[in-house]
């Protein structure tokens, strides 16, 4: 059977949604190598597109996996690094609303499956993410998805990849939910703000013109 050029280009948008994805689990993979060895890694997509392999410095392949592979890893950790980071801003700014400071940090290691957030250098365990967020999360409706995510983990899901995952699906609905009300009723301002936010957790690629200009 020929293929319609609907067929080509759906083909297309599928094969580079992929490869899009992937792209997550690849600096992922090239951070984590990088850390571990002291050496530059970097990766590197196979022409037909359907596998790629991650490098050391000198060239000699380390991973090699599917596309698919990686599109299914690249998926779970951005939607991780989303919840590490804006749970990182969110205690951030309750610190300094409060007048108090703290050192808040993330790390995701996804050759261990770990993903921390640490406040003063010791990883926040559910009771204490809890207690500092309160009813940060809350909607207008007075629905918290996030937290109650977060009620839902145990201590151990606070140190895996798997666990952060769950926090970042509810936190990327929300902030998606906000942006498309906000464009429908052309709060331009606002639109700006949370796509700037949307561009900071990952979870939109920032326009090449834009990217340019930075």
């Amino acid at each position: 059977m020929k293929e319609t050029r609907k067929d080509i280009k759906r083909e297309r948008n599928s094969e580079e949604s992929l490869v899009g994805r992937a792209h997550h689990a690849f600096r992922a993979y090239v951070k984590a190598y990088t850390l571990k060895t002291g050496q530059k890694h970097s990766y590197k997509i196979a022409d037909d597109k359907r596998s790629a392999s991650i490098l050391d410095e000198a060239g000699g392949v380390v991973l090699t996996r599917s596309i698919d592979q990686f599109a299914a890893e690249g998926g779970r950790v951005r939607l991780a690094f989303a919840g590490l980071k804006d749970l990182k801003e969110k205690v951030d700014g309750l610190f300094a609303a409060a007048g108090e400071t703290a050192d808040v940090r993330y790390n995701l290691d996804i050759l261990e499956k770990s993903a921390t957030l640490s406040v003063d250098g010791t990883p926040v365990d559910n009771s204490a993410l809890v207690s500092i967020l309160g009813g940060a999360y809350k909607t207008p409706t007075g629905a918290n998805p996030v937290g109650e995510a977060i009620a839902n983990l145990s201590d151990a899901d606070l140190l895996s990849i798997e666990g952060w995952e769950k926090i970042g699906r509810p936190v990327s609905a929300l902030l998606y939910a906000e942006l498309s009300s906000a464009e429908e009723y052309r709060l331009e301002a606002a639109a700006a703000e949370l796509r700037e936010r949307a561009y900071r957790l990952g979870l939109i690629r920032r326009p090449r013109e834009e990217q340019a200009d930075r």
